[in-house]
């Protein structure tokens, strides 16, 4: 019975992020179908963590991403930058509206998007703002 509700479970396709949302990475025409165990196994990993050198190249040729891309486990560098370049709208504007000022589960939304672009914005190759500590500082004035 355990065996058979396994095998069904396993059929249900889910849809994944070839790279990892949390990195910052949109479900665009690279996302590839994995069977539901698989995807929850993948998580948040990069393709070049959870998949072996020759799934790698498959997955190189459905996507059209290079296996350089693959191999990258770093974060989508161009939305930090659009969030670096725009802190004015991102902090003073967006972080302010109702949407991100609303309490889910005893915590505010935007805090919880900004504790999550940690982690990306540290990822970076690049240097970085401390994303934290500016929200920190800006939210004085919420």
């Amino acid at each position: 019975m355990v065996r058979q509700a396994t095998q069904r479970y396993c059929r249900e396709m889910h849809l994944d992020h070839t790279r990892p949302l949390m990195m910052l990475w949109p479900l665009d025409e690279t996302a590839t179908c994995l069977c539901g165990d698989c995807n929850i196994a993948k998580g948040g990993k990069s393709p070049s963590i959870y998949y072996n050198r020759r799934k790698l190249k498959q997955l190189s040729s459905i996507t059209g991403l290079s296996m350089a891309e693959l191999a990258d486990s770093g974060p989508n560098e161009g939305v930090i930058d659009f969030i670096e370049d725009n802190q004015n709208w991102f902090f003073d504007k967006f972080l302010t509206i109702p949407r991100m000022q609303r309490v889910h589960d005893e915590k505010v939304e935007g805090e919880q998007l900004v504790k999550a672009l940690n982690k990306p914005f540290a990822a970076s190759k690049k240097r970085r703002i401390d994303i934290i500590a500016e929200y920190n500082k800006r939210r004085m004035s919420f």
